[in-house]
């Protein structure tokens, strides 16, 4: 009799020892985290996002909107450049590249000859200026139209290249470049192959 009662005793007491442990499992892996382990999360995330905000400030520290750039030569000659956005070579701080372009060479004691294109590979150091894309350069009646417009202003050569297009009021001109020297204002129309001719057509 004592022997069945002192094994009831100690079936209860084994019953009692697992409950508690399952429910202080239970308690162990639903309570909430603790106060140090947030702050080590958030000190985590914030790393994080202040890593991703300076990564975007680099990438986008070059980045300039609606800029313009002028000087004024010995000659009295201006020049000036316009861009809706414009990019700042990173390795080249003097080369900007940009979009949206347009440039105004106001010639002393002459005309002002008005630029425009999509693109510009722009120094600003020497003003030397790269027109690409839907290149138009136009003054007085004169209207020219290309792919490619090469501003020096160390030799005063402007030279626009490939599909050149030359229109005033009475005739139209097709040629593979034209080049107009800013200080003597002579221009040149030619084709790269001497053997073919300038296409000329009257206007109406």
């Amino acid at each position: 009799m004592k022997k069945k009662i002192f094994l009831q005793f100690f079936l209860f007491l084994l019953f009692l020892l697992l409950v508690l442990l399952v429910y202080n499992s239970y308690k162990s892996n639903n309570s909430p985290p603790k106060k140090t382990d947030i702050n080590k999360e958030t000190m985590l995330l914030k790393d994080k996002s202040e890593n991703l905000d300076n990564e975007q400030t680099v990438k986008y520290d070059n980045l300039i909107n609606n800029l313009s750039y002028s000087t004024v030569d010995n000659a009295g000659n201006k020049y000036s450049i316009f861009a809706m956005q414009g990019i700042i070579e990173e390795n080249k701080p003097n080369v900007v590249i940009m979009d949206g372009v347009s440039a105004e060479i106001d010639l002393n004691n002459y005309h002002i000859l008005y630029i425009q294109s999509k693109k510009a590979i722009f120094n600003n150091i020497s003003f030397n200026s790269i027109f690409e894309k839907s290149v138009k350069l136009s003054y007085l009646d004169h209207f020219i139209t290309a792919k490619m417009l090469d501003l020096n202003l160390d030799t005063k050569i402007i030279t626009l290249k490939d599909e050149v297009v030359y229109k005033n009021k009475s005739i139209e001109l097709n040629a593979d470049y034209i080049t107009f020297n800013l200080d003597t204002k002579e221009s040149v129309i030619s084709m790269y192959d001497k053997q073919k001719k300038i296409k000329i057509f009257q206007s109406e």
